[in-house]
């Protein structure tokens, strides 16, 4: 949370997420001006890279920060032709 005092000249300045909340008292004194913005969808872009991703020895990323994304990510199932690893503690079996 962010919170402030206001004299007649000073501006209050912050930056608020979804869980933050911006405070300050007013005196009525003259007028009160100020702006307040609120980001839209249509001034986040859209992420157009991949929705799917398939597990494999490498670290996979989907750049999605910080973008709009219309689907959700799925990430499929380990394919069976990777084989599989086990170890019962003095056996180690790769099939």
């Amino acid at each position: 949370m962010a919170y402030g005092a206001l004299a007649k000249t000073e501006t209050l300045k912050g930056v608020l997420s979804q869980e933050d909340t911006l405070k300050s008292k007013l005196t009525p004194v003259g007028n009160v001006q100020g702006k307040l913005s609120v980001p839209t969808s249509e001034s986040v872009p859209v992420y157009h890279g991949d929705y799917s991703v398939t597990p494999n020895a490498d670290v996979q990323v989907l750049s999605t920060r910080g973008y709009q994304m219309n689907q959700d990510v799925v990430v499929n199932p380990i394919p069976s032709n990777y084989g599989r690893i086990e170890w019962d503690g003095s056996v180690l079996t790769v099939s």
